[in-house]
């Protein structure tokens, strides 16, 4: 591989935004509330590590130590909400901020993210193209450990919307969530069972319907949508495969003849970019790069055709799923193109990429599935070389492509001609579900992300050997885990889905962390399948123009770029840490302790945090009244929170102390007792009122 150039256009594409640090402290009167220290600015997209320069001065560097554990879940709706059989899900989730969870009147990054899915019922109806439920719940865990729901949304919720019966999502189709109409809130679009697309407000009533696009030849079966502004003027467009639509009324923009988006008999799935960054986004649907008009830019002709063996097509182009990269020395971006059962790289006016004057095609290895069409492409530096290498999921393998091991003779360490390792897997079924990756240590090298037909697995991006493997069942379709800051603590959760199949007997939505909170730090969003995250802001805002994520500067690689496809980042350093203060005040009149909780720090600290107040005299926890307090929202950079304890039967004198998010007494901050948040500081969690004081009781 030849050096990269330096960056030449990445600082005209930067658009600041993202989380703002307070210098002052604000005062909720003692609920725990707290003033959130950020208004919930959102310009555009983020420079995803506040670009290369800015240096986080509180950070916490993970162990190295890989610690999974379930933070929560949802097996179903509550007893009395309605589609209650309706628990199942093999589709890919979104997570965005939907809901004014501080009830402050704004739906910002003050708030809990939410994640959206489709839920169907797999016993009653079977596993596939049949009747799905929108289901939106909070990220934020709840006490009894499970995802509250916000609301769903099935046919009755839409015809009441409408006045049209009988409309149901797809059960395996996709949603794309973001601002389609230009208003400043999020939307939610996803895709009709039967064929058609429709679009909904962030609290769940219909914004509009559109039921004939897409439909017949522009769709196969759980169909994708996405989200950008392809003509760069007003508000974004929704792209379906070769479908564009108007994002404000659901109307036909226009459609494409050429190249759809399908592999095997899953699709479409397409992408949007400015490969020969001419300052245009381009729809990119298989084989195709669209003009903004729709027009053909190019199509390649693929060498191969397809026949019964190679592609379950069923009548369809199976022309490939996609993904944009930079994978040669000059700035022009390439689309990675998986299309039965082997991964093209095509240049930016569609020519193939050359490697030792042969076009770079990396066949998928396969045992005995038959069919190996292989699932959408994720683009990540793996190993951290610098270099981005290719994850694909296809029917008996798990592979990541490096272009590195096209050389002659096969450089030591490649498993097979164009490929770094492969890892057996089982998806005979679907044979193109997706994967994600992300960097959980931020030490510059992607795990894997990835699910089965039987197991929920977290694979080394070196060499693909198991971090974590649990069982889990699926008839798999399109759907892949993903990863992001579903609760707003300021670390990494891992999204994934579940449904009966195979003798399964659980169902729904699992959510991922590490127990030791040493995962790095990540957004608070995950918008579609293609996600990447230049794409979209944190708050759902899409860019008139999307910057090339391939030129976009990065802190967390050795490249120094982002150049990834379906992986997370973090909109500030991954390494960015809270650091937790407190300073403690006494109404002696009733006895009422109050702790101003404060964040120095670099990144957000999660709700729930306990202050605990202690008897110096006894060193024991004070008896507050109703319990242990906690902290009722995420502290941002430079927010405060007044926590208070009221201390009723105290004695006279009393000497206290309070501390934040650490349970021993002293609040030493010991390795033994580092509290739920992990800080760049963990020895300045305390505040201690040197007295005696007298508390005098009220009245």
């Amino acid at each position: 591989m030849k050096p990269r150039r330096p960056l030449a256009l990445a600082a005209a594409f930067l658009v600041t935004a993202g989380l703002s640090a307070l210098a002052a402290c604000g005062d909720d009167g003692g609920n725990g509330n707290g003033d959130g220290g950020n208004p919930g600015g959102d310009a555009g997209v983020p420079d995803a590590n506040g670009g290369p320069d800015a240096e986080p001065t509180c950070v916490f560097t993970p162990t190295g130590e890989f610690n999974p554990a379930v933070e929560c879940r949802w097996d179903g709706p509550a007893a009395g909400l309605p589609y209650q059989s309706y628990n199942d899900v093999v589709m890919t989730p979104v997570v965005i901020n939907l809901t004014d969870d501080d009830t402050d009147g704004d739906v910002d990054l003050d708030d809990i993210p939410d994640i959206a899915f489709v839920a169907y019922r797999l016993q009653e109806d079977g596993c596939c193209n049949v009747n799905g439920v929108l289901r939106v719940v909070s990220g934020g865990c709840a006490a009894d450990g499970t995802l509250t729901q916000h609301y769903a949304v099935g046919a009755t919720e839409i015809e009441a919307d409408t006045g049209i019966a009988g409309l149901w999502l797809d059960n395996s189709g996709g949603l794309a969530v973001g601002d389609i109409d230009d208003d400043g809130s999020p939307d939610i679009v996803g895709m009709l069972n039967g064929g058609g697309t429709i679009a909904f407000e962030k609290d769940g009533h219909v914004k509009w319907v559109q039921q004939t696009y897409p439909s017949g030849t522009d769709r196969l079966a759980g169909v994708q949508p996405s989200i950008a502004n392809v003509d760069g003027v007003g508000a974004a467009e929704v792209i379906v495969g070769r479908v564009v639509l108007n994002g404000e009324d659901g109307t036909l923009q226009w459609q494409g003849t050429f190249g759809l988006g399908t592999n095997g008999f899953m699709g479409p799935v397409s992408a949007a970019g400015d490969l020969d960054l001419d300052g245009v986004t381009n729809v990119l649907a298989g084989n195709t790069m669209y003009n903004p008009d729709g027009t053909e830019a190019w199509s390649y002709a693929y060498a191969i055709p397809i026949s019964s063996t190679n592609c379950q097509a069923q009548g369809y182009p199976c022309d490939g799923f996609v993904a944009t990269g930079n994978f040669d020395a000059d700035d022009e971006g390439e689309l990675v193109v998986v299309r039965a059962g082997i991964i093209y790289i095509l240049n930016d006016d569609g020519t193939p990429m050359m490697i030792g004057g042969t076009p770079v095609e990396i066949p998928i290895p396969l045992i005995d599935c038959g069919k190996n069409e292989g699932g959408p492409p994720t683009v990540a530096d793996f190993d951290g070389d610098g270099e981005p290498e290719i994850g694909v999921a296809a029917a008996d393998y798990y592979i990541v492509a490096d272009l590195e091991c096209l050389a002659t003779p096969l450089p030591a360490g490649c498993t097979d001609p164009g490929i770094r390792w492969k890892v057996t897997n089982e998806d005979c079924s679907s044979r193109v579900t997706g994967s994600s990756v992300f960097d959980f240590d931020a030490d510059g090298r992607a795990e894997v992300v990835y699910a089965d037909e039987t197991q929920f697995r977290i694979l080394d991006g070196v060499d693909g050997s198991e971090r974590l493997a649990i069982p889990n069942h699926s008839h798999t379709r399109l759907e892949m885990p993903i990863v992001a800051d579903v609760d707003n603590d300021g670390n990494a959760e891992i999204v994934f889905v579940e449904n009966a199949h195979g003798g399964g007997t659980t169902q729904g939505i699992r959510v991922y962390g590490d127990a030791t909170d040493s995962w790095a730090s990540t957004r608070r969003i995950w918008n579609q399948h293609s996600y990447h995250v230049t794409n979209v802001s944190e708050l759902g805002a899409i860019p008139d123009y999307e910057p090339p994520n391939w030129l976009e500067p990065t802190q967390n690689t050795l490249s120094h770029r982002m150049n990834n496809f379906r992986q997370n980042l973090p909109d500030n350093d991954a390494l960015a840490a809270p650091d937790l203060v407190v300073s403690l005040t006494l109404e002696t009149n009733g006895c009422v302790l109050i702790a101003r909780v404060c964040n120095e720090g670099d990144n957000v600290a999660g709700a729930g945090l306990p202050v605990r107040f202690w008897d110096n005299d006894t060193m024991t926890e004070v008896p507050c009244a109703g319990g242990t307090p906690m902290t009722a929202a995420p502290l941002p950079p430079g927010g405060c929170v007044d926590v208070q304890c009221v201390w009723n039967d105290a004695p006279d004198p009393i000497d206290v102390r309070a501390c934040v998010d650490n349970d021993g007494y002293g609040c030493t901050g010991s390795s033994s007792d580092p509290g739920a948040n992990n800080e760049c500081n963990e020895g300045n969690n305390q505040d201690n009122q040197s007295g005696p004081f007298d508390c005098q009781p009220i009245g």
